[in-house]
């Protein structure tokens, strides 16, 4: 089954995440997260405010069909050039395309309300300069969780806040692993 989670950016208290369908784990989408931010931590403002969010239900225009054909993958969802996901999926791959320019990103910000589903979030927070780590199945509600603390249909609250590490000690983590690790004991 796949691990889903959710990542992205926040700035100016607006929030800015996509869906990742799988292995969304400390040791996977966590991994590519420090690694992202480490690889583009002076360009990370600029990816931020150039991304352009799209409501997954709209329909892209031919311009922006032939600007994503590089990102598509029509061999999921409803395979159709007038699918987001579709056109985005390949972003899921590679989060280092917005560091490469890639300035769209679907509007997946409520996903972090189904702890149920979405297991991890990985928020970039550029007015903390901190990564935020949330984790899903939360069945408590948390009076201080800045999504809310009403539950879903079956009972669950959104992900939880569970660590929150400044930005310039990601960028000088000289041990991933140990990184990670540190991570992973802290979700469990």
């Amino acid at each position: 089954m796949s691990t889903r989670g959710l990542w992205g950016f926040r700035k100016n208290n607006v929030d800015k995440l996509t869906y990742n369908h799988f292995d969304s784990y400390p040791s996977g989408l966590g991994r590519e997260i420090i690694e992202f931010i480490q690889n583009n931590c002076l360009e990370l403002e600029n990816i931020c405010k150039r991304i352009i969010l799209v409501d997954e239900e709209s329909t892209p225009t031919e311009k922006q069909i032939e600007e994503l054909k590089d990102f598509a993958d029509l061999t999921v969802s409803t395979r159709s050039e007038n699918d987001w996901y579709c056109l985005l999926r390949k972003a899921q791959e590679d989060k280092n395309v917005y560091a490469q320019g890639l300035k769209y990103m679907i509007d997946n910000k409520n996903f972090i309300l189904d702890s149920v589903f979405c297991e991890y979030a990985y928020i970039i927070n550029l007015d903390t300069k901190k990564l935020e780590i949330y984790v899903g199945f939360q069945n408590i509600p948390d009076e201080t969780n800045r999504y809310g603390c009403q539950p879903n249909s079956e009972g669950y609250y959104p992900c939880r806040l569970v660590y929150a590490i400044d930005l310039i000690d990601v960028i000088r983590c000289k041990d991933n692993n140990k990184l990670i690790k540190d991570i992973e004991k802290i979700v469990e």
